[in-house]
């Protein structure tokens, strides 16, 4: 009895524990903190609304009576209408790192101590995708402390090409101690899209930059290793959250020439193009003209030469969007700072260079007031673009200055004058979005912050202690010894995650939500509705001073908005959703020089390092990732199969190979039936009716590639090498439940059954009609026709006209490409309609036999042959140089679970890796320092010097240019034959792009001898008249 008794009371004491110990979880959508010390609240359902081309946010927090152990988030896919997904890929999760504050930010009256969270701890890194962990602060598993308050932070990424309708899934929370939660999750994506590039301009600073004396000065630690990494990853980041990205200074930086001009390098200019375009840049900051002029009177024709260099490029960078602007002084506050501005802003603006004179003033003066005296006269005719503090800003003021051509941007910094929506992490969060709506009611087209976005020289270790600032006591440094919490900061370092480079905070995720706000209202003035989308930023806002403080409110503003939007703007059409860069001219032969390409009107060679071609059909491959690492080298192109072809594990022996998905993964271009039986797995397919899921995955592959400036091959169709491949093809008989294809694997492209033609031919044109809009696509028939199976010529002819025919009612024509041998080949029958003839490990020679048709000769497939870097480089080079104008490197360090190409120790056929991309990069970053539309190969210049048993390889423009590369080891005296003229040579490492001599001469005609430094294996030699 007394044993029954005790078990009773253990149950009942269990029982009571439980009911205390409840797990709350609930989630928050709007912009505000939740307090570590903050109660549970009530709603555990998400529901958000986003334009395509937008980010959404939710929060998902958790509390509990008892300890609980390793809880963890797991995002899931949405799925949409018409069988539309919003894949894994596009959610981004975070958990919330809380810094326990004491004391307030100056003035914060309503400041109370807790923990804040702030920075947030990413679950993967950016740039490679890979889960971070042993790090000294890891996102999951998380051990959630007894009665306090956490979370998790998720950002949704709706790409441009995104279907509109309701998208839902369910998020799981899971612990080692606790039962999973659910959190039902629905996503309303709005029938209209933001452009890629902000309307709102932004001047944040660089943090990579800043890091450099972070990392110098406070780190406590080496510096990264790879800071082009954490340049690109600060730039990524900062382009996600619509702000402007800093371009390496020296891209921006005029040359002096011999007759007193400058000039900013072709070269320059084309990295700064392909940097805006990346990171969707509209604004540039150039260099202070103090470096070359001292006194802006008294050397003005030296300041007009030195203008006159951002005159032209901007002319060559073409993108009329992008403000160039001097920040010519921050907050000119006594008598002497004023005499500055108006002298050196006066001489610039009379000369009416495109760079515009920016000052952190606002557009008034008063009679004794402190900074602003008018006794000190006005900085009017000296000022382009306005930029006062959120407190200074007079609307009647500034609209004078608008109504005369200049601009108004503005800022916060500390706390001062009547209080404003001050940027402070103990500041309500929404503090960081109110501003946009502030900024559009009066007509102000940016925002500038200080600090690089990473001001943390005040505090040991951000991670530990809050990022302060706290005043010096001096001018424009605030009150002696006053806190300012995160002020200058929006990031965080790093390196305490897992990687070098800069996290996100919570207070970047609703700076970001403005921009997006401004967006929408940027948009409605564009269609003629700014008197409406004006009446609802007045409810929420009528001055600096005044504006709604629920946050809720501004959630429910900006769903009206889209309403009004989508009201007005015609319906983008199903399923055929309009690319951000539809409205381009395609990719087409450049007009000048048909043997290259122009894209987007710039003369082009593609040049790539890229994965086994299954990106698309492979549901588990992360594309996105995949692109952002072809985006990093500055590649330009890649290959795609459409999935009418397929392969099974360990094929070929590539090791996570991404054309072999796994079970239930394949996505094809048909749909699949009711029947269960396909070869690999699920049911047979369709083959008259179509996946709406895999051609929104393949026009979001597009776009996303076409943002990061790549063009796609789309290959239409593979031989089937054996018959285990031809059974695993939705196109053999047992695997579709139209009994077509009943046919051996060598007659699959043979025009024996007309059915499987038809299903051929109509897959080609559903494709072609899917991508019409975009611009950065070409179509190659079939990859290797001539591999095991024969080439069929009147079937490829028969989809050539599909393609055609397709394109008749449409648009856009885009380019046809045939794959036509191994190694080399002479083209005796060309085709009217091809204008790219592909080679796979193609030798230089398949360039000289077929130069004279006219037409891109290429290289789209190397790599299988030896697994050194070397051999792919040398190859690369020699092609290139032959007169070649596409290389595409076949990488086996790209795999399935490697989505970032750091599969280095793999097992496959070939080579690859980060290092071997890098040195394709230099190659096209060589290639595309001339103007090679200009050039043609011509061996004869070089007299004598070639290496011992090496070769050599010329592109000329007779007079003006000389690209050659050389195979073998020197040093050598390699002699050339030039005209007269005044020359810069400049001997090129191919390995790593170093700049190894450099010399310039005066040449009065005949053999020139030039001495290369030593190397290797192989070298580059650039010669250009000065």
């Amino acid at each position: 009895m007394k044993s029954n008794s005790i078990y009773a009371l253990v149950a009942v004491l269990s029982l009571v524990m439980n009911a205390h110990a409840e797990w709350h979880v609930w989630t928050v959508t709007e912009t505000r903190h939740v307090l570590r010390s903050d109660p549970p609240g009530h709603d555990r359902a998400v529901e958000v609304g986003a334009a395509q081309n937008e980010w959404v946010s939710f929060q998902v927090l958790l509390r509990c009576d008892e300890p609980v152990k390793a809880v963890r988030l797991e995002a899931d896919e949405l799925r949409g209408p018409g069988g539309a997904t919003l894949p894994m890929s596009e959610s981004r999760c975070y958990r919330q790192h809380q810094l326990h504050l004491e004391t307030g930010t100056y003035r914060n009256r309503a400041f109370k101590p807790d923990g804040y969270p702030d920075p947030l701890i990413p679950f993967h890194h950016p740039l490679t995708g890979d889960t971070l962990g042993s790090a000294r602060l890891v996102a999951v598993p998380f051990d959630l402390r007894a009665d306090e308050t956490h979370g998790f932070w998720v950002d949704l990424h709706v790409p441009a090409t995104t279907s509109p309708g309701d998208y839902r899934g369910v998020y799981r929370l899971t612990s080692g101690n606790y039962s999973q939660v659910e959190i039902p999750v629905t996503l309303r994506v709005w029938d209209f899209a933001l452009a890629p590039t902000p309307t709102l301009v932004t001047a944040f600073g660089s943090p990579a930059q800043r890091m450099r004396g972070y990392y110098r000065d406070k780190a406590g630690g080496e510096a990264p290793a790879d800071w082009q990494a954490v340049e690109t990853q600060c730039a990524q980041l900062l382009s996600e959250h619509r702000i402007n990205a800093t371009p390496p200074t020296e891209l921006l930086r005029p040359v002096r020439q011999d007759d007193g001009s400058f000039r900013i390098p072709s070269q320059q200019v084309q990295a700064l193009r392909a940097f805006v375009d990346r990171y969707h840049v509209n604004a540039l900051q150039v260099p202070h003209p103090s470096a070359v002029v001292k006194d802006p009177e008294e050397e003005r024709e030296t300041l007009r030469a030195w203008l006159a260099a951002f005159d032209r490029a901007a002319k060559e960078l073409a993108r009329p969007h992008v403000v160039f602007f001097i920040y010519l002084k921050d907050e000119p506050n006594t008598e002497e700072d004023y005499r500055y501005v108006q002298q050196w802003g006066r001489a610039i603006r009379e000369i009416k260079s495109v760079v515009h004179v920016m000052v952190v003033e606002q557009t008034w003066t008063e009679p004794g007031k402190g900074g602003a005296d008018s006794a000190w006269g006005d900085l009017y005719g000296a000022v382009d673009i306005w930029c006062p503090l959120f407190s200074l800003h007079r609307p009647d003021s500034a609209a004078k200055r608008r109504a005369l051509g200049e601009t108004i941007w503005t800022y916060t910094a500390l706390c001062q004058g009547t209080p404003t929506p001050w940027w402070h992490i103990d500041y309500p969060l929404l503090n960081y979005r109110a501003p946009a709506w502030m900024a559009w009611r009066d007509g102000i087209q940016g925002l500038l912050y200080w600090g690089g976005m990473s001001h943390w020289r005040q505090t040991e270790d951000p991670w530990t202690h809050v990022p302060i600032y706290i005043g010096q006591g001096a001018l424009q440094q605030g009150r002696r010894d006053v806190l300012f919490n995160g002020e200058g900061s929006l990031v965080y370092p790093a390196r305490a995650v897992g990687y070098d480079g800069i996290v996100p905070t919570i207070r970047l995720k609703a700076l970001r939500d403005a921009i997006e706000d401004y967006e929408y209202l940027a948009l409605l003035n564009r269609l003629g509705k700014s008197a409406e989308a004006a009446q609802i930023v007045r409810r929420l806002t009528d001055s600096w001073f005044q504006w709604d403080k629920d946050p809720v409110a501004y959630e429910k503003a900006r769903a009206e908005l889209a309403a009004m939007i989508e009201a007005v703007v015609e319906p983008r059409p199903q399923p055929s959703a309009g690319p951000a860069n539809s409205g381009r001219v395609p990719l087409r032969l450049h007009p000048d020089n048909p043997r290259y390409f122009q894209f987007r009107q710039e003369p082009t060679v593609l040049i790539t390092s890229g994965e086994h071609y299954g990106a698309l059909i492979n549901l588990d491959f992360d594309y996105v990732a995949y692109l952002d690492e072809l985006a990093r080298y500055s590649f330009n192109h890649t290959r795609l199969f459409s999935g009418t072809y397929r392969e099974v594990p360990g094929a070929f022996g590539i090791q996570g190979n991404t054309l072999a998905p796994a079970p239930q993964r394949y996505a094809a271009p048909w749909a699949r039936s009711d029947t269960p039986g396909y070869f690999n797995g699920g049911n047979k397919f369709d083959l008259t009716q179509w996946d709406d899921g895999y051609f929104q995955r393949l026009k979001d592959f597009v776009e996303q590639a076409g943002q990061r400036g790549i063009v796609v091959e789309v290959t239409l169709f593979c031989t089937m090498y054996s018959e285990e491949l031809w059974r695993a093809s939705p196109m053999h008989p047992a695997n579709n439940v139209n009994e077509i294809g009943d046919v051996g694997r060598y007659e699959v492209y043979a025009l024996k059954d007309d059915t499987l033609t038809e299903a051929q031919a109509a897959v080609t044109r559903k494709i072609v009609h899917e991508l019409n809009p975009f611009d950065n696509v070409y179509y190659e028939i079939c990859n290797e026709p001539y591999e095991r199976g024969g080439m069929h010529s009147d079937w490829q002819d028969r989809i050539i006209a599909a393609i055609r025919d397709a394109e008749e009612s449409l648009p856009n024509r885009h380019l046809i490409s045939l794959n036509v041998a191994h190694g080399s080949a002479e083209i005796t029958q060309p085709r009217p309609d091809v204008s790219i003839y592909n080679f796979h490990a193609g030798r230089p020679e398949a360039v000289t036999l077929n130069y004279d048709l006219a037409k891109v000769i290429g290289d789209n497939e190397t790599g299988g042959s030896q697994r050194d870097d070397a051999t792919y480089r040398m190859q690369g080079w020699e092609f290139i140089l032959a007169g070649g104008a596409l290389f595409s490197h076949l990488d086996f360090s790209f795999a399935t679970n490697h989505p970032r190409g750091r599969l280095t120790e793999h097992r496959g056929p070939g080579g690859g890796g980060p290092a071997l991309r890098r040195q394709l990069q230099v190659l096209k970053e060589f290639i595309h320092s001339f103007d090679f539309v200009k050039m043609r190969p011509d061996n004869s210049v070089i007299r004598d010097g070639v290496p011992e048993k090496g070769r050599a390889w010329v592109l000329v423009e007779p007079g003006r240019a000389y690209a050659i590369y050389l195979g073998g080891s020197g040093p050598i005296e390699l002699t050339l034959e030039l005209p007269e003229g005044t020359y810069r040579a400049e001997w090129i490492n191919t390995p790593s792009g170093s700049l190894d001599k450099e010399e310039s001469f005066a040449h009065g005609g005949g053999p020139k001898r030039l001495q290369s430094p030593d190397f290797a294996q192989d070298i580059a030699l650039r010669v250009k008249t000065k």
